[in-house]
C-alpha cells in the first residue's frame, strides 16, 4: 500500500514534501528530484547528493591517493577557473 500525504506549492513554485514521504523514500538535503511526466502522471525519482569520500576508491589506478590533498587541488582548480573568468 501507498503512503498517501499532501503538499503545497508555495507562491514561487516551489513544493514541500511532508516528513513522512522523505523518511520513506530517504529524501536529505541537497538531494535531486526528478519530475517524470508521462500520461497525465508525475513520478518522482530521487537522485543522492555524492560527496567526495563516496567517490574515493572507484577508480583504480594502482596508486594511494590523499583525499586532503585531492581536495585542495580541486579547490585551486575551480579558483584559477574563476581567475580567469571561465
Amino acid at each position: 500500500m501507498g503512503v498517501y500525504e499532501s503538499g503545497k506549492v508555495t507562491s514561487k513554485g516551489q513544493v514541500t514534501i511532508p516528513v513522512e514521504v522523505r523518511k520513506q523514500l530517504g529524501i536529505t538535503t541537497g538531494d535531486k528530484i526528478i519530475v517524470i511526466i508521462q500520461n497525465g502522471e508525475a513520478k518522482l525519482e530521487v537522485r543522492k547528493q555524492k560527496k567526495l569520500t563516496d567517490l574515493v576508491g572507484i577508480l583504480k589506478t594502482g596508486q594511494e591517493h590523499d583525499l586532503q590533498e585531492a581536495r585542495k587541488s580541486a579547490i585551486d582548480s575551480v579558483g584559477d577557473s574563476y581567475k580567469k573568468g571561465e
